[in-house]
């Protein structure tokens, strides 16, 4: 999983619906990382991004040259010391699956992180993150359809601790040819120790002080357009309670904007500036 897929501002989209994976992206299990890794962004076209997609799957060994690369091997630099000494130690590596169906109209493809590990309980929680990336694809099904059909989702490591991962996804999907595509965003957040996932109201108490701590912190990382609109009636509104991610430095939420343009926008809130609104959970050990 390489981490600067998760760098740029999150694309652009006419339609945009929320979903979560598990309960770890709040209730049902989402993007990303950068600073903290953040999804990938897609600026071409839906239809090439979905062709020539071929199965395959492709281990990225913790602590290997390519992996000093990915999401999953290059949390250094962590603005919180926590967050830098929890981070996975060679407990289990991280490879990527994909998914690909090109058939009777239907143009899926899906990729995922999966852990490796003999010590961990890798099996459990490699079920909820394929889960996640082909929630849609599943739902939708393979029946023939009498139009095309595309559905990509990719899905990244945006903090890959040993005793936390949080793994963002992006999904982009066009339900006909003359269909706006929409992007959509899931997380899944597991606790490694106790086998359970947690989100956004296990961790997070909303409230005026809280939008407010966005407002502020939006202000400084959006466009300037973005910017100028973005107001604490916007965030309460366009808030996505299902997603909650997680970086060495940050942690970060989505919102739906829409102007100047519908859009979703992603605004992190570096540990220190998060404190304040924490409910009680064991996961904050690894960060504060």
């Amino acid at each position: 999983m390489n981490n600067r897929r998760w760098l740029p501002v999150l694309v652009l989209c006419m339609a945009i619906s929320f979903s979560g994976c598990a309960k770890g992206v709040g209730g049902q299990g989402m993007d990303s990382v950068g600073s903290m890794p953040v999804p990938s962004q897609v600026e071409v076209g839906l239809d090439s991004a979905l062709q020539s997609q071929d199965s395959s799957s492709s281990e990225e060994e913790s602590g290997g040259s390519s992996s000093e690369e990915s999401a999953a091997s290059t949390a250094a630099k962590a603005y919180s010391t926590k967050a830098e000494a929890n981070l996975n130690s060679g407990i289990y590596r991280i490879k990527t699956e994909t998914y690909s169906y090109q058939k009777d109209n239907l143009n899926y493809s899906a990729e995922y992180p999966q852990l490796v590990s003999d010590t961990i309980r890798s099996n459990q929680v490699n079920q909820l993150l394929k889960n996640c990336a082909m929630q849609t694809i599943r739902t939708l099904g393979t029946a023939k359809r009498p139009e095309t059909i595309l559905v990509r989702c990719t899905g990244d490591v945006t903090y890959e601790g040993k005793n936390f991962i949080s793994v963002g996804f992006n999904e982009y999907e066009k339900l006909s040819p003359k269909a706006e595509t929409t992007h959509t965003m899931r997380t899944l957040n597991f606790d490694l120790k106790t086998g359970k996932t947690v989100g956004f109201s296990d961790l997070i108490q909303k409230g005026d002080a809280f939008y407010a701590a966005l407002l502020d912190a939006g202000k400084s990382q959006l466009d300037a357009d973005q910017a100028a609109v973005l107001d604490v009636s916007t965030i309460r509104q366009g808030l996505d309670s299902n997603v909650i991610y997680f970086t060495d430095e940050s942690v970060g939420f989505c919102v739906r904007v829409v102007r100047p343009e519908v859009k979703l926008v992603r605004i992190t809130l570096a540990f220190s500036k998060v404190k304040p609104f924490l409910i009680a959970n064991s996961v904050w050990d690894n960060f504060i």
